[in-house]
């Protein structure tokens, strides 16, 4: 019997991203999963799991990549120019696929298909048949934090500046049950103090000085156009999808988790997974699916 063809479209969240992976992870096995699209932190925490064997290698690939150890500290007098106070060196590229086992993809396999903003069109791009650790890459850029990734005439930086969920993506897919997966919103507050978080972990982690902070109050008055862009950092989603499933409750609201946290919020993301395939299951098996748009199921994570 063949299995439901569907699409998914995941939120950003930073390390957070993995409970999506979780639940990915968990619906793989149920659905034929046609396109996932990833901004942020999901476009390297899903397909680090997804093509894992089992269970317990998904979970153990999430401690084989600390994505702040390929980060490197921006020179004090490039700051301004280099537009953020850190940047992830190649490295990171090969050790993301090597672990998540994809490169570019190949006709047949799950799409991935990672979204980041362009500084230089100043748009939101989808980018596909680009090496995957330089799309996962770019799209977890956050402004001001890390330096935008320059490939070919782009300017790329963390997808969900231009939209947490970008759902315009999915509506290419009329025939098939579209789903969209994403946290509650928070506001531009949530937001700095998650960036404060990772700054503070960065001072301990990196030898970045503690005058960085000042470097970075400069910067942010220097780049008007990348400040606009991040007040508008949990702007609502645009298009539509058959399902929303919106988590509340999640835990940690850092960018950057130490591993034990991912496996943790891996493996809770796996039994919620089970949790919304019931849910998903009934909505597709009745046909309900064909009737709706954007049916929000909001879950207490914490209560599952």
């Amino acid at each position: 019997m063949k299995k439901q063809k569907i699409a998914i479209s995941v939120t950003g969240g930073g390390d957070k991203t993995f409970i999506f992976a979780g639940i990915i992870y968990f619906l793989k096995d149920k659905y034929d999963i046609v396109e996932i699209n990833l901004v942020s932190g999901s476009s390297y925490s899903v397909p680090l799991t997804f093509n894992q064997s089992s269970l317990s290698a998904a979970s153990n690939a999430i401690t084989k990549f600390n994505i702040l150890s390929f980060a490197e500290v921006i020179p004090k007098s490039e700051i301004l120019d280099r537009r953020g106070l850190m940047e992830f060196n190649e490295s990171i590229y090969s050790n993301i696929e090597s672990i998540c086992k994809l490169k570019k993809g190949s006709e047949g396999d799950t799409v991935f298909n990672p979204i980041a903003v362009d500084l230089n069109k100043r748009k939101t791009v989808q980018l596909k048949n680009v090496r995957y650790g330089i799309a996962a890459a770019a799209s977890f850029t956050f402004p001001l934090l890390f330096a935008p990734l320059k490939y070919k005439d782009m300017l790329l930086v963390d997808g969900g500046i231009g939209g947490n969920v970008n759902l315009d993506v999915l509506s290419k897919h009329k025939s098939i049950p579209t789903i969209a997966f994403e946290f509650e919103a928070g506001s531009i507050e949530d937001v700095t103090v998650s960036a404060l978080k990772t700054l503070k972990y960065g001072f301990k982690k990196l030898p970045i000085q503690k005058s960085a902070l000042l470097d970075l109050i400069k910067l942010a008055r220097t780049d008007k156009y990348l400040m606009k862009l991040m007040k508008g950092a949990n702007s609502k989603s645009r298009g539509s999808s058959n399902f929303i499933f919106t988590l509340t409750k999640t835990g940690s609201q850092g960018l950057m988790l130490p591993n034990a946290e991912k496996q943790k919020i891996f493996m809770s993301g796996y039994t919620l997974g089970e949790h919304i395939f019931t849910k998903l299951d009934y909505y597709i098996s009745t046909g309900v699916w064909k009737k709706v748009s954007n049916l929000n199921t909001i879950i207490n994570s914490d209560e599952i």
